[in-house]
């Protein structure tokens, strides 16, 4: 009996043990809490119009399971997660629009991801460790719960602005080749809506990225967007300074009555010179790149050839001289 007692105290009074526990139940409470949170039984009105249906029943399922219901949920979480702040929504919702994530729930998502994945990753990582190296001290369990928790809060965010970076990367290359095609087309006789649009066409196979984007911009055109609103979202979504710098200058352009043509040909060669003056920036920082690799790996190899002669002519004169003052 004594025996049992002495395991038991050992198996639940553990200092480990009783981490893990209380990481557990934190977790379970966290995950009940949102979910009565999201699934409540909502307002009064809502309940009415509920109510006010022809089936109750028919009523239930759609607001439980339909599009309705699946909306109310969205919405739900949308304000339990999102932050407040307008100006901090509006960042957050630009950088998932620059990353390609265009759905309207996407803002929520992403930050109901975030919450997730910092309760989720350090439960798995406190359970799935000690399995795996047998044991672990209580150092190495704070270690992993706050390694876990950082790396599911901020790892979503590093993944969208690597995502960001990505994408403008291949924008910025692709967009000197573009501004040629656009003004080809301009000055073949085509207005500019016609010749975005034909740009986005022809690009598809080339560069399917920034073909995405002028499609975007024809269709918010053709939906009766003014061509200034449609241009200055453009600018935004690409997020770089060589698209924004040509939406300003269209809109300039227009408004004050100047030939597209002009300015797309003014601005397609300053792109073509900023190109080479790039490439000449990447080839002049080339040798710098290179010293370090040079010092580590090429030296000790120019050092061993250099200096294996001598050593041997040296050691050939020394061996013999100390055999024989050794007699």
């Amino acid at each position: 009996m004594l025996d049992v007692l002495n395991e038991f105290r050992y198996v639940f009074v553990d200092e480990r043990s009783l981490i893990l526990a209380i990481v557990f139940v934190s977790a379970v409470l966290a995950v009940l809490a949102g979910a009565s949170a999201l699934m409540g039984t909502g307002t009064g009105g809502g309940r009415l119009r509920t109510l006010a249906g022809k089936d109750r029943s028919a009523a239930s399922l759609r607001n439980g399971f339909g599009s309705d219901g699946a909306r109310d949920l969205v919405r739900r979480l949308e304000r339990a997660v999102v932050p407040t702040d307008g100006r901090k929504r509006t960042h957050a919702q630009t950088r998932l629009v620059q990353a390609g994530f265009y759905h309207p729930q996407a803002l929520a998502i992403f930050f109901a991801i975030r919450c997730v994945l910092a309760l989720v990753l350090p439960v798995v990582g406190l359970f799935a460790l000690p399995m795996l190296t047998g044991s672990m001290t209580v150092q190495k369990m704070y270690a992993v719960g706050a390694g876990a928790v950082a790396l599911g809060f901020f790892g979503p965010a590093m993944f969208v602005s690597r995502r960001i970076k990505q994408r403008q990367q291949s924008v910025r290359e692709a967009f000197p080749d573009t501004l040629d095609m656009l003004l080809v087309c301009v000055e073949a006789g085509l207005g500019l809506n016609a010749a975005i649009s034909r740009v986005a066409t022809e690009l598809q196979q080339a560069y399917p990225l920034l073909s995405e984007h002028f499609m975007i911009l024809g269709l918010e055109m053709q939906a009766g967007i003014g061509r200034d609103t449609a241009l200055r979202n453009l600018g935004v979504r690409i997020g770089i300074d060589e698209v924004s710098a040509l939406t300003t200058l269209l809109i300039q352009s227009d408004s004050m009555g100047v030939s597209i043509a002009q300015t797309l040909r003014v601005y397609a060669s300053e792109m073509r010179r900023n190109r080479m003056l790039r490439a000449e920036e990447h080839a002049n920082k080339l040798p710098v790149h290179m010293v370090l690799p040079l010092a580590a790996f090429i030296m000790p190899s120019f050092l061993i050839v250099i200096t294996t002669p001598t050593v041997i002519r040296v050691l050939r004169v020394l061996v013999p001289a100390l055999q024989g003052s050794g007699h």
